[in-house]
């Protein structure tokens, strides 16, 4: 069993979600599909992610992130909850303007979560590519920044799509 996983669990009107590992495009397509289900769910009122075990996401999680920010802030004009990330994840997240998005704190205690495994979630493998283009497109209108450094990947990915 790989120890690289993508946990969520809803409770008390809280959707938490913990991001374990070195989180690559293989780990997106259950995150995107979960994530996507719980923005539409009405009695989630705030989402709490816990990335004291992150050690690496790539940019279509990055963009996942992304996208739960701009979520929340359209439903609930709340900030989600990023804990515990460590220096060089924070270092990314910083760069790429998530703590504008997001708040950010060291710790956090809610008692027991009793989490599942986003593999667990049934994918569409067919749609991956959508999943790739929404994600670098959230990061995308994240910031400028962001904007001219992922639109030659959302060119590229726009082209492949148009030509089959």
């Amino acid at each position: 069993m790989s120890k690289d996983k993508i946990l969520f669990c809803e409770k008390e009107e809280i959707c938490f979600i913990k991001l374990i590992g070195d989180l690559r495009y293989n780990l997106s397509p259950g995150f995107d599909n979960m994530v996507k289900k719980e923005l539409c769910n009405n009695a989630i009122l705030q989402f709490i992610l816990d990335l004291r075990e992150t050690e690496y996401l790539d940019s279509t999680n990055l963009g996942i992130l992304g996208m739960i920010a701009a979520g929340a802030q359209a439903a609930h004009h709340k900030k989600p909850i990023i804990c515990g990330p460590n220096k060089d994840i924070l270092t990314i997240l910083r760069s790429m303007g998530f703590d504008s998005l997001f708040k950010m704190e060291e710790a956090w205690n809610h008692g027991d979560i009793t989490y599942q495994d986003v593999a667990e979630i049934e994918v569409n493998k067919k749609e991956s590519r959508v999943m790739i283009l929404e994600t670098h497109q959230a990061l995308a209108e994240m910031n400028s920044y962001n904007k001219e450094k992922f639109a030659p990947v959302i060119d590229a990915i726009l082209k492949k799509k148009g030509s089959g």
